[in-house]
């Protein structure tokens, strides 16, 4: 528990996220009572998943890790550096320790309490036991007492009310956070990923439909190549060329109108 609040108090990366995090805040409650702060609550910092954007799976944490990563690519590196000690120190609870540290030492006094109307060779037996008991709870309670000192100034450290300020509580909520930001790391990369993916199918997609395209516009005749048809055809005529029974169809330049259709002895006097 020493260390893990040695570790916060120290981090320097930390202490430029958290920076962030305070900028970002004033920046979206510009103009509201809660802009232009000089501070924020640690219990806050699990909130900024509450806050989500209007693109898939994206909060303000998600926003505020890529941000980071942009200026500074190992600005994260606090939260692998502090996430081990955290979690083991979260798991301790400084109430109960001092309560189970106080009852051995009144176990040790009243031991030794009891040796003093015992023979000389019990006292021998227990002596070196009790010397090196009473050590260890001397340690201990430095310990402790370390503990507490760092408590009053992560609590000052952080701005929080050094009254109500619980060490327990801290180290467990920056543990959460650590935790939280790996995974928003570990998510934006993964989301890089397939926007990448995405938009490289999205070319893929435009350059075949382009080739579709390309490969299907229709071919447009010239109106010159439509007026050689038509001299191709009276030219066939003129040799011989057989008829349908039915009504052929004439050279638009022939007709007056589309109601009128020539008989079969003005297309011959025509082509004679």
């Amino acid at each position: 528990m020493t260390d893990a609040c040695v570790s916060l108090i120290d981090s320097k990366c930390l202490k430029e996220f958290l920076r962030l995090v305070l900028e970002t805040g004033n920046f979206m409650n510009s103009g509201r009572y809660a802009g232009n702060a000089i501070g924020f609550k640690v219990n806050s910092l699990n909130k900024l998943v509450d806050t989500r954007s209007n693109k898939p799976r994206m909060t303000l944490l998600h926003f505020l890790v890529q941000e980071g990563q942009k200026d500074n690519k190992n600005l994260l590196s606090f939260a692998t550096d502090l996430l081990d000690g955290l979690k083991a120190a979260s798991r301790l609870v400084l109430d109960g320790l001092s309560s189970e540290l106080s009852h051995l030492s009144g176990s040790i006094k009243q031991l030794s309490k009891q040796l003093e109307n015992s023979s000389d060779e019990l006292k021998e037996q227990f002596e070196k036991f009790l010397q090196k008991s009473a050590k260890d709870v001397t340690e201990l309670e430095t310990g402790l007492d370390k503990i507490r000192e760092l408590g009053q100034k992560l609590a000052v450290h952080f701005c929080e009310n050094e009254q109500s300020f619980k060490v327990e509580e801290c180290l467990a909520t920056f543990k959460t956070f650590c935790e939280r930001v790996k995974q928003c790391e570990e998510e934006n990369t993964q989301r890089a990923l397939q926007e990448i993916k995405a938009e490289k199918r999205r070319k893929e997609r435009e350059a075949m439909d382009a080739k579709k395209k390309k490969n299907g516009k229709k071919i447009i005749l010239p109106q010159e190549e439509e007026t050689c048809i038509i001299d191709k055809l009276l030219t066939d005529i003129k040799k011989g060329f057989s008829l349908r029974k039915t009504t052929p169809r004439t050279p638009q330049r022939m007709l007056s109108s589309p109601k009128f259709t020539v008989p079969p002895a003005v297309l011959a006097d025509a082509v004679c």
